[in-house]
């Protein structure tokens, strides 16, 4: 068993895609967390997603759920809304989370996850180039 968290070098997988891909799913499987190096993402800009993340989550819970996950797996999942093992859990998961993916960057669910700023709309786009 490891009792670190695996660091991935992402930069492996414009030379060999599939051996990085099996690093992440080692990882994910063996330890269920990774750290990712090596991605091409400025700091600057994880920065920007952390700090829209914060704005996102500290608004009451009636706002966040005006978008609520859809079929997509675009929105707002409040906690215990979601069960990552669902054969050995009683109650959903203590988290919450705000899906936007890489097709639905300029779309209304990220516009609604910046809080309407058009700019920050732009990085959500630019961070999942």
């Amino acid at each position: 068993m490891l009792d670190t968290i695996p660091v991935v070098d992402f930069s492996r997988f414009k030379s060999d895609p599939e051996a990085c891909a099996l690093d992440i799913v080692k990882a994910s499987r063996n330890i269920g967390f990774f750290y990712l190096k090596n991605h091409g993402i400025s700091q600057e800009l994880i920065d920007r997603m952390f700090d829209n993340s914060e704005q996102f989550f500290q608004q009451p819970l009636e706002k966040k759920t005006k978008y609520l996950i859809g079929p997509h797996n675009i929105g707002y999942s409040g906690m215990k809304s979601e069960k990552l093992d669902p054969g050995n859990q009683i109650m959903g998961d203590l988290k919450e989370a705000y899906n936007i993916r890489k097709y639905s960057t300029m779309d209304d669910s990220a516009k609604y996850f910046v809080l309407g700023d058009a700019a920050e709309q732009v990085n959500v786009d630019k961070f999942f180039k």
